[in-house]
């Protein structure tokens, strides 16, 4: 029957991506897919580094053939054989037409269905189709699960890296602040609105994938460096209506013009998609920093995976280690944000004053494991407008033109102690 779903295979972070439009049910691509894994241990191994060096080639013709942009020829990236161009963001994923997703993970060794489902790739349970058997509903929409009455955990697996515990030492005066900020002008409201599209437009990949990347990952690198430089008005802006649409950055017109970057990014042709891996010889795919700690317009800005006292004195020191006295930080997390201001205190010793975490958008860390991702995006418009609004203009604040009145002290009692 006309069920359409995605076969994909992810080696070292990139997802290749094949699409299927007939029969990608559990009980026909699904049983396809796990058939042609190998149950016994050797030959398991031998078809795991098979696939590994297929990828492994296929990576490599494709970073010799298309994503290393030189001048001279247009390259042809049409004959690469998936459904888009591998990259570590596949927006290919949040098609609502598609009803199957089926992930074979080379990297951690898992296989993963429909997004909430991981199978251990070398430990499926096969007997009598029980990993089939297993699969129910959640209380979830869109988030199938597994019943423990059916199948043991030993045969399932977790993507999420694990997160140190908190540590709430700041070893600085310090004290508790609130960040406060107005919108004024017309610029300063559309940034907002903006800034609040990128996290609406990603919430499926931070969703589905967020708990898996690191604070230096490629994903979390270029969309927290797309929020910081949106807040800061560090972005040029394009109407791509009317322009020569290029295969990467229009999925819907699916037009086979290919989406190589040319010395003239905007004339005839729109940027290339977010996400993509094409980049310059010797220079790395993306547009943010490969560093998780650097300046923007005078504010550091840190990426870090768990927002505590260690974050802040980690950016705190990076900047005094550098001559600043008085300065500003952004400490970024997929869902939070904490704000820091540095300016001299008694004995020219660093007085440190710090907001608690703040949410930086409607999406939670906990949904990443509970809500389906119809219910994930509609929770998302819903409260965009209001909630990321009120984030947005304040990172925007800060960032473009953070005075010493922009933190108040707070007269509740700091939340991280020294």
């Amino acid at each position: 029957m006309g069920t359409r779903g995605l076969e994909i295979v992810r080696f070292r972070k990139r997802y290749y991506i094949r699409h299927h439009k007939y029969d990608s049910y559990y009980d026909s691509l699904g049983k396809h897919i796990v058939a042609s894994i190998p149950a016994d241990s050797d030959q398991y191994r031998k078809w795991l580094e098979s696939m590994r060096n297929h990828y492994a080639s296929t990576e490599h013709e494709l970073e010799d053939q298309v994503y290393e942009i030189r001048n001279g020829p247009e390259p042809d990236e049409r004959d690469h054989g998936f459904d888009e161009l591998p990259t570590e963001i596949p927006k290919r994923l949040d098609d609502w037409s598609i009803e199957f997703f089926y992930i074979i993970n080379l990297d951690s060794e898992v296989l993963t269905m429909n997004h909430s489902i991981h199978w251990k790739l070398d430990n499926i349970p096969r007997q009598g189709d029980l990993w089939m058997k297993a699969i129910s509903d959640s209380i979830y929409k869109g988030k199938p699960t597994v019943s423990l009455d059916m199948c043991s955990e030993e045969h399932m697996a977790s993507l999420a890296l694990e997160l140190p515990q908190p540590d709430p030492v700041i070893p600085f005066d310090a004290c508790l602040a609130s960040p406060k900020t107005t919108i004024n002008e017309a610029w300063s409201v559309f940034l907002t609105h903006a800034l609040a599209e990128i996290l609406v437009a990603y919430s499926f990949e931070i969703i589905n994938f967020g708990r898996e990347w690191s604070a230096d990952s490629f994903p979390f690198r270029e969309l927290m460096f797309a929020v910081v430089s949106v807040a800061a008005n560090q972005v040029r802006f394009y109407d791509y209506r009317g322009q020569r649409c290029q295969g990467e950055c229009c999925r819907a017109v699916r037009s086979s013009i290919p989406s190589y970057a040319e010395d003239q990014w905007v004339g005839d042709s729109v940027p290339l998609h977010f996400g993509s891996m094409s980049h310059r010889p010797g220079k790395p795919p993306g547009s943010s920093p490969t560093e998780t700690i650097y300046w923007v317009e005078g504010v550091v800005v840190s990426l870090e995976m768990v927002l505590d006292g260690k974050a802040v004195t980690k950016a705190v020191d990076w900047a005094i280690q550098q001559g600043r006295v008085n300065f500003q930080v952004v400490i970024l997390s997929l869902f939070e944000v904490v704000f820091v201001e540095v300016v001299r205190g008694d004995g020219n010793k660093p007085f440190v004053k710090v907001s608690d975490a703040v949410d930086l958008s409607p999406l939670r860390a906990e949904y990443c494991v509970t809500f389906g991702a119809e219910l994930l995006r509609h929770v998302a418009e819903e409260a965009a407008e209001e909630h990321s609004l009120r984030i947005a203009t304040i990172v925007n604040a800060l960032l473009n033109s953070m005075q010493p009145k922009k933190l108040r002290r707070s007269s509740s009692s700091l939340h991280t102690p020294h």
